[in-house]
């Protein structure tokens, strides 16, 4: 397997790389890159590559491309995100990093982002290709067509402190293979937050009030319209204690967190887009133990941490 990067400089804002590529038992293949910058178009990347009638496939040609591209003139951006490829076992024939020799997807997306004071709304397309043949359609994700998302904060230099979580979002996904129920539809989610942040040098007191509201308009097999309304309460404390050594400042910092959300019956709600977020110390302080928004918490507990500091009196370094 022997490649060739070839670099052609076209412009101060294009610039190209074709890469002929041999592989003795398949043939000889091309792979290529080309790179704008753009003042009223904006940035991004065309990427491709070729293989005509691999030997070892059949005969078969073996593709892939790529596009993403960004342009943010100020306050709002439009970018992209495609790609292709032909066949499941590309990556793992063909390809040079090992990350991406276990792809089963390859994602398609347009967004648009605006940028208020304090506030931001997204407006995105987005789908997959399963490159995974193995892959039954019930384990396929959805598409979301479209997704519109609001959030909203107050200034940080305040300490009772507003934010807004808003979505609407539209999933779909065929089911042709009787793997399951085709169950599609809109999703409707608001979680309004207000919390009062009490921060001094020795430590912080912010206790937290949030609503979670949770709405479906369903299509398919054994469906139905679902609506879930609950509240939910936490407060996290902490204290910082320190200590002067020589030539360093050590600190001892315990935490105490508690949430409080009541329990709801959700095994009737679909599941479109969440998971459990994966345990790590950072979630003991966290409101939400999901990803994705289909489900809402129940929890009555505490968490205790401790954290230890060694700070460079000098220059800070921790």
């Amino acid at each position: 397997d022997f490649s060739q990067p070839i670099y052609f400089n076209i412009a101060p804002n294009y610039d190209a790389t074709l890469t002929p590529r041999l592989l003795s038992k398949r043939g000889l293949m091309a792979e290529g890159e080309y790179r704008y910058l753009h003042q009223w178009l904006g940035e991004g990347a065309l990427n491709g590559s070729f293989l005509p009638s691999d030997n070892l496939y059949n005969d078969q040609d073996r593709k892939r491309g790529s596009w993403q591209h960004r342009y943010r003139p100020s306050n709002w951006q439009i970018s992209s995100n495609v790609n292709y490829v032909s066949d499941s076992a590309y990556f793992t024939d063909l390809g040079t990093d090992l990350n991406q020799s276990n792809t089963t997807h390859q994602e398609r997306s347009a967004e648009f982002n605006y940028w208020g004071g304090f506030w931001n709304v997204l407006a995105r397309v987005q789908g997959y290709q399963t490159i995974d043949p193995l892959l039954n359609d019930i384990d396929k994700p959805y598409a979301r067509l479209p997704q519109l998302l609001l959030t909203a904060n107050t200034p940080n230099n305040t300490r009772l402190q507003g934010q807004l979580l808003s979505e609407l979002t539209h999933f779909q996904r065929n089911i042709s293979d009787n793997s399951g129920d085709e169950i599609n539809g809109f999703r409707l989610r608001a979680e309004p937050t207000l919390s009062y942040a009490a921060r001094k040098p020795w430590g912080f007191v912010i206790p937290s009030i949030g609503v979670q509201q949770l709405s479906y308009q369903l299509d398919g097999t054994n469906s139905s319209d679902t609506n879930i309304t609950t509240g939910s309460f936490n407060l996290d404390t902490s204290l910082v204690f320190e200590r002067e050594g020589n030539g360093f400042l050590q600190t001892l910092e315990p935490r105490l967190f508690y949430l409080y959300s009541p329990y709801h019956e959700q095994s009737q709600l679909p599941n479109f887009d969440t998971a459990a977020s994966t345990f790590s110390y950072a979630q003991l302080f966290r409101a939400r133990r999901f990803s994705g928004g289909d489900r809402i918490d129940d929890a009555n507990q505490i968490s205790l941490g401790l954290t230890s500091r060694w700070l460079d009196k000098d220059d800070g370094s921790e």
